[in-house]
């Protein structure tokens, strides 16, 4: 292998690798800030049925 393409595989996993560091400015999610302001009582349809959160969970074991 060439000098010169070898200085280009290692330019062009440098690359990739700082660009798969790299975080998003989105800092947070959306659905929970949402939610957060009072959306109880919420309900969660899922494969058995429906099921009512009555209100903010304090604590999850």
């Amino acid at each position: 292998m060439s000098s010169h393409r070898l200085r280009l595989l290692v330019v062009a996993a440098a690359l990739v690798g700082v660009s798969a560091c790299g975080g998003s400015s989105d800092t947070g999610n959306k659905d929970d800030e949402s939610r957060s302001g009072g959306a109880f009582p919420l309900t969660v349809e899922h494969a058995l049925g429906k099921t009512t959160i009555p209100a903010k969970p304090e604590r999850v074991a």
